[in-house]
């Protein structure tokens, strides 16, 4: 019976720059302070490597010793040694807060949820308090540092973070040519395997920055590629990851677009209210750091929300000011 390699936990352990003797130990010390007398060699890693389940306790034994070694918590989904899917993968995705190895946790299960098209990822509803909480944690956020962490892998510089920006453009333009789902699952596959792996490397602060910003863009594409074959719960979680990388990264007006993302997406879901305050909460935060037209955006999907729910002065209102920001924007200061 053939079995298919284990990618998660070979990713694991690249992340953990961790070899296979390496691991062996480590589970075995894991597993003595839990006391248990665990035989376990760099053969047995190989196996699992290749696809050999182990007994749950000794994959669990696993998840902490990469954890420790890493320095950020893998759980066994992320190492793949749980089923395709647990309720915890979707669930850790609808939140804000948290470091980037977080986020990068996150959508390393997500994306691979979403790669092997897992009926409970695919089909994943769209939860609306999760809007609200992430819209307060982003207006409410303050500038934070960026841990630089000298050993981690991989490492990046600026012409990764350059790639990231040019692949993204390419998926772009054949998403607005061709469609929001053609090439979806090459874009995925990049996503997980290049840019993902990447917020959790070693890089210099004004790298990191950058590196924040340019897989938030990404992130963003990924999720309108969700949206537009529907899959609206995918999408949410997607954004929502998004948003704290703008947070992450500094960039306030990619935030504020993202924020007019999820204000498009409440609209469409005949979430009125909520695609309101998405809208104010891009216009808030964006005050002095989006240009004009950005600015016309957030004040147009507010225009568009009262308009679902009928109110027309509010309509008109938040028109007027999408016109006034409009006649004065300057295309040549406007993000790409």
């Amino acid at each position: 019976m053939s079995r298919m390699p284990n990618v998660g936990l070979a990713d694991a352990m690249r992340r953990a720059d961790c070899s296979n003797s390496g691991l062996a130990s480590r589970v075995r010390q894991v597993a003595l302070e839990d006391g248990v007398g665990l035989s376990c060699t760099h053969v047995d890693v190989k196996r699992w490597l290749d696809g050999v389940k182990p007994r749950p306790a000794t994959a669990r034994f696993i998840a902490e010793a990469l954890s420790r070694k890493a320095g950020v918590t893998f759980t066994v989904d992320d190492i793949g040694l749980a089923s395709v899917v647990t309720p915890d993968t979707l669930e850790r995705t609808l939140a804000h807060g948290g470091g980037m190895s977080d986020v990068g946790s996150r959508l390393l299960g997500l994306t691979r949820r979403d790669l092997a098209d897992d009926p409970a990822a695919l089909e994943s509803v769209v939860v609306p308090d999760a809007w609200g909480e992430s819209l307060i944690a982003w207006l409410l956020s303050r500038p934070e540092p960026l841990h630089v962490r000298e050993h981690a892998r991989p490492s990046v510089g600026k012409w990764d973070v350059e790639a990231i920006r040019a692949t993204t453009e390419l998926f772009a333009n054949m998403g607005f040519q061709f469609g929001g789902g053609h090439a979806r699952s090459a874009l995925l596959q990049y996503y997980n395997r290049e840019v993902v792996p990447m917020l959790d490397g070693n890089f210099s602060e004004p790298v990191g920055r950058e590196l924040y910003a340019a897989a938030a863009e990404i992130t963003e594409l990924v999720a309108w590629t969700a949206y537009d074959l529907g899959r609206h719960g995918l999408a949410q979680r997607y954004f929502l990851q998004g948003l704290r990388l703008a947070q992450a990264s500094g960039d306030r007006m990619m935030g504020g677009l993202l924020l007019a993302d999820m204000s498009h997406q409440a609209n469409y879901l005949g979430r009125y209210d909520q695609a309101v305050q998405l809208a104010r909460a891009a216009q808030e935060g964006c005050r002095g750091a989006a240009t004009a037209t950005p600015m016309a955006l957030f004040f147009a999907m507010e225009a568009r929300a009262h308009a679902g729910n009928g109110n027309e002065v509010a309509c008109a209102r938040a028109l007027l000011e999408a016109e006034r920001f409009f006649s004065r924007r300057n295309p040549d200061d406007d993000p790409s």
